[in-house]
C-alpha cells in the first residue's frame, strides 16, 4: 500500500496522462491558502510552458475530469493554474483507521536509519518529581514512532554533569558529620552496613550546599583543594613512572655500535633522553612546590 499523499499524487498524474499530458511526477504540497483547499498542485504552469498552452485551460481540463470521479470534497483552480484539493471527512476518517491498524503505511521505508534519542537530564542529587516524566514520555513516543517506521531507535536517559551535585552533597555531609569513617583517609575498619544518613537527609543537604556554594566563595575550597592535590599527586606518579622507563632504557642500551652512523644516532637518542629526564626532574620539583603550598595554605588563585 502506498502512502496516502503518494497515492493521490499518482491518481492526479494518471488523470493528466488520460488528458494527453506527460509529466514526470506530481507533487502535492500543503496549501498556502487553506481556505481554498488542504493541498495544492503547482505543476500546471510547467505543463503550459511545455505544451505551449494556456495553463488555466489545462488546469480546468484536469478539474473537470477529476470532478466526474466525485473523489474529493472539493477541487478548484486559482490564479494562473494552482489546483487546490480538499479531502472529504469520510476519506480522512478511513485513512485514520488504516493508520491505527498500521502506522507505517503512510511512509516509504526504503532508507532506514539509526536514530539516537537522549531524553534524560534529571539532577541526580535531587528527588525526581512528576515533571521529569514529560521529557521521558515525549522521548519514548518519538523512539517508538521511529522504530515503527523501520528505523533502528536507540534511547538513553542520560544523567550528565553529576560530578558537581554529588560533590556538593558529599561536602555538606562531611561538614555536618565530620566524624563519619568515610572521611578518615587512613581508616582501616569496617564501614557501617546501613547508611548513617537517610534519603530525607540527602534531599535536604543538596539545596543547602548548592546555595552555600553560590553565596560563599570559600565554601568549596576544601573540596577543590583536595581535587587539586590528588590531581598533582597522580600527575607526579605518572611522570616518575615514565622517568623510570627512561633510566632503564639508558641502563640497558650501550654505545658499543660498530658502525659510526649507528653509534652517532644512538648517542643523539640518549642525549635527547637525558634532556627529557632533566625536564622531568624540574617538573617534579614544581609539582612538589605546588603540593607544599596546598599543605601550608600559601596557594593562590588563577584569575
Amino acid at each position: 500500500m502506498q502512502p496516502f499523499i503518494k497515492e493521490e499524487e499518482e491518481y492526479i498524474k494518471s488523470k493528466l496522462v488520460e488528458l494527453g499530458y506527460e509529466i514526470k511526477e506530481v507533487v502535492l504540497n500543503v496549501s498556502s491558502r487553506p481556505e481554498l483547499g488542504d493541498y495544492q498542485f503547482n505543476g500546471i504552469m510547467g505543463l503550459g510552458k511545455e505544451y505551449h498552452k494556456n495553463p488555466r485551460e489545462i488546469g480546468q481540463e484536469l478539474v473537470d475530469l477529476i470532478k466526474k470521479d466525485n473523489k474529493y470534497k472539493d477541487i478548484n483552480m486559482a490564479g494562473p493554474g494552482f489546483i487546490n484539493i480538499s479531502f472529504s471527512d469520510e476519506k480522512l476518517i478511513k485513512h485514520a483507521n488504516e493508520l491505527n491498524d498500521n502506522i507505517s503505511i503512510n511512509y516509504q521505508i526504503d532508507n532506514p536509519r539509526t536514530i539516537f534519542l537522549d531524553y534524560g537530564g534529571a539532577n541526580v542529587a535531587k528527588a525526581l518529581h512528576v515533571g521529569h516524566l514529560r521529557s521521558a514520555n515525549i522521548g519514548e513516543a518519538l523512539k517508538r514512532l521511529a522504530a515503527s517506521l523501520g528505523n533502528k531507535a536507540i534511547a538513553d536517559a542520560h544523567l550528565g554533569d553529576w560530578g558537581r551535585p554529588i560533590g556538593l552533597v558529599m561536602l555538606e555531609l562531611k561538614k555536618e558529620h565530620p566524624d563519619l569513617p568515610y572521611f578518615a583517609e587512613n581508616y582501616k575498619g569496617e564501614y557501617p552496613k546501613e547508611s548513617p544518613v537517610t534519603n530525607e537527609d540527602l534531599m535536604r543537604m543538596y539545596p543547602i550546599a548548592s546555595s552555600k556554594a553560590k553565596e560563599d566563595e570559600e565554601y568549596m575550597n576544601e573540596m577543590q583543594l583536595e581535587y587539586s592535590r590528588q590531581k598533582l599527586e597522580n600527575w607526579k606518579k605518572s611522570i616518575v613512572s615514565q622517568s623510570v622507563d627512561t633510566l632503564e632504557d639508558l641502563r640497558q642500551g650501550g654505545l658499543s655500535q660498530p658502525d659510526e652512523i649507528d653509534r652517532a644516532s644512538l648517542e643523539t637518542d640518549k642525549a635527547l633522553d637525558l634532556r627529557t629526564k632533566d625536564r622531568i626532574r624540574k617538573l617534579i620539583t614544581k609539582i612538589d612546590e605546588a603540593l607544599d603550598r596546598i599543605e601550608d595554605g600559601t596557594y593562590g588563585y588563577c584569575e
